[in-house]
């Protein structure tokens, strides 16, 4: 065997083993979750009780936001903290707390996969094949996330996927904060608005008006790239070139 296929073969050894690594991160921090007396307080409702027993103290905003730092790398969905913030700190401080938490969530998740997947997924596509896809996704990838932050995608997936497939940290800083915020905003609105409605009927209310809001963000978030997609295809057809 050659120098050159001996370290190649080196290579995809270490690069198994370390997302290996990610991997037993990720089921790990799911059992502790699920398999543990802590699987009770995944339960929105609980949760919500629990930090509401805490809310006089000043360690109560950091003790969502570490759950967040937990649940987020684990796979496990966050609504539960979404809603539990919103119920308990109301909707602004409670989006302020998600927002933070999430987004924290989402930076952790983000370093464990381009720290421990990246090269994996670069020896298997190639070092050439994945810069090229790393240079499309930094001119075409920022809404991309975006709009993918406002569909029922779960959040560790577009996280732990986005390094794997060539975003690079700032892009993906700055599309999910883009995204995150007014999303988790919200979603904390649904969930205060849910939490302090007294009837069934008022919750159904509430839900039906965010669901229409959130529909409603998403389409104006999504018109700036559909309408250059659009101004693109007429640019094709026409044979003009982008003066940009």
């Amino acid at each position: 065997m050659s120098d050159g296929a001996a370290a190649s073969g080196g290579r995809l050894r270490g690069a198994l083993l370390r997302f290996a690594v990610l991997t037993l991160i990720v089921a790990a921090l799911a059992a502790l979750l699920l398999l543990t007396p802590a699987a009770e307080y995944l339960d929105r409702e609980k949760l919500a009780e629990l930090l509401g027993q805490l809310r006089q103290t000043w360690w109560a905003p950091l003790a969502l936001i570490a759950c967040y730092l937990v649940i987020a790398p684990s796979g496990i969905p966050i609504s539960p903290l979404i809603f539990a913030g919103g119920a308990v700190f109301g909707p602004f401080w409670g989006w302020i707390y998600n927002s933070i938490g999430s987004l924290l969530g989402a930076i952790i998740s983000f370093g464990l996969a381009h720290a421990l997947g990246k090269e994996l997924i670069e020896h298997l596509l190639g070092e050439r094949r994945m810069r090229r896809v790393e240079a499309m996704l930094e001119r075409h990838g920022f809404w991309t996330l975006v709009g993918i932050r406002f569909m029922p995608i779960p959040f560790a997936f577009i996280n732990y996927g986005a390094p794997l497939t060539g975003f690079r940290f700032g892009r993906f800083l700055s599309s999910t904060i883009t995204g995150l915020v007014p999303s988790i905003l919200m979603w904390t609105y649904i969930a205060h608005a849910v939490a302090s409605a007294a009837t069934a009927d008022e919750r159904g209310v509430m839900l039906r008006n965010g669901a229409l809001v959130i529909a409603a963000v998403a389409l104006l978030i999504l018109l700036r790239p559909i309408g250059r997609a659009l101004l693109k295809r007429d640019q094709v057809r026409t044979g003009d070139q982008d003066p940009s």
